[in-house]
């Protein structure tokens, strides 16, 4: 999965049929020290702190990792966290950038249109509340992800997709964001980052008692909330998203099957492949071969 990538759509017939019209999508990640933002991205995007911004559409930055600071018009400067959603309206000068020392990941999508105005004046988007807490949802996360997925840019006529999506991310924002000021608890704001800790290192190992340490619960607790909410352990759960991974890679890519056992970190190519076995019914090299 790249880490920094930059899609600006050029305008598209659906914007009439739709009064929907995706502007671009995105992700970046700022390592401490790192300028922000980008100078690479388009003249009628770029900004700086000294002077801020004023754009022609609506814009949903999801900040995944990290801590940053939001200032607009019609507010002082906010905190922004992992799991939040910054809402940038049109017209509506702003700035916004991860603090230097800490650094941050975001997605970002941004669309205008006149549908868009009644989707976007609610009681969960408004410009006097511009930060929506919503988690570290991996719905969301998958979502804006499909936005700048290659395979789907190389088809013709992707922009009912990409509206779609857009339309899907503005659903779950809402519904998400309810479900997180109803279950604002320790144990389920830790399991979430736990859940998305371990999508984010699918190509790692991970001890477990350690990742129950850094979302901030005991071990037990982890485990057994871990599987009242899965019905499975938190290290069947991981071995799952590898194989769905390493179906994936298999797939898309022509990495031979050391090369995807390595890049997953599994112990030997004969470990992995006697597990994608056991896991999908298919040996690796049949499963490739599937039309």
């Amino acid at each position: 999965m790249g880490r920094n990538i930059r899609r600006y759509f050029p305008k598209d017939e659906t914007h009439r049929d739709w009064g929907l019209n995706i502007i671009t999508a995105g992700r970046s990640e700022f390592k401490p020290g790192d300028v922000y933002p980008d100078p690479s991205h388009p003249k009628d995007h770029l900004f700086n702190w000294n002077n801020g911004r004023v754009l022609n559409g609506y814009y949903l930055i999801f900040i995944i990792k990290g801590k940053g600071v939001f200032e607009a018009e019609n507010m002082g400067s906010t905190l922004v966290e992992e799991g939040n959603i910054l809402v940038l309206f049109p017209g509506i000068w702003h700035r916004y950038k991860p603090i230097k020392e800490i650094g941050w990941e975001e997605y970002w999508v941004g669309f205008n249109g006149p549908y868009c105005d009644f989707l976007m004046n609610n009681q969960i988007f408004s410009s006097s509340k511009p930060i929506i807490p919503v988690g570290l949802s991996q719905q969301l996360i998958q979502c804006y992800q499909a936005l700048i997925d290659s395979d789907f840019m190389a088809q013709q006529d992707y922009h009912p997709f990409l509206c779609g999506i857009t339309l899907q991310i503005i659903g779950l924002i809402q519904m998400t964001n309810k479900i997180q000021v109803k279950n604002n608890s320790n144990v389920e704001n830790g399991l979430e980052k736990a859940f998305f800790l371990m999508h984010e290192r699918v190509d790692q190992s991970i001890n477990f008692e350690d990742l129950a340490k850094e979302v901030g619960l005991s071990y037990p607790s982890f485990r057994k909330t871990f599987r009242e909410k899965t019905g499975i352990a938190p290290n069947q759960y991981f071995i799952d998203l590898k194989i769905k991974r390493a179906q994936e890679l298999l797939k898309n890519t022509n990495l031979n099957i050391n090369e995807i056992s390595y890049l997953l970190d599994f112990n030997s190519p004969f470990y992995f492949s006697r597990l994608f076995k056991l896991k999908t019914g298919f040996s690796p090299v049949d499963f490739r071969l599937l039309p």
